[in-house]
């Protein structure tokens, strides 16, 4: 398993080289958004509160939608 930085080095090797500074600080903030706020979903996800079949229906939605801006990203509409 992977800590979020090893991740972050892992995908920042798509930034190209003369990329200005401000746009690799800024995508670095955008990376580590994205996985606190999974993370967070995730947490909310495990409350006594929220059914099992909730949780799986709603991580389905995560899946789908995340499969969905990729067929867009290869499609180059996003």
């Amino acid at each position: 398993m992977e800590t979020v930085a090893q991740m972050w080095e892992s995908f920042s090797k798509v930034i190209p080289a003369d990329a200005p500074d401000v746009q690799r600080i800024e995508m670095r903030r955008a990376f580590y958004a994205g996985v606190w706020g999974l993370l967070c979903s995730a947490k909310a996800v495990g409350r006594d509160e929220v059914s099992e079949e909730a949780g799986v229906a709603y991580f389905e939605s995560v899946d789908a939608e995340c499969r969905a801006f990729q067929a867009d990203l290869l499609a180059g509409r996003a």
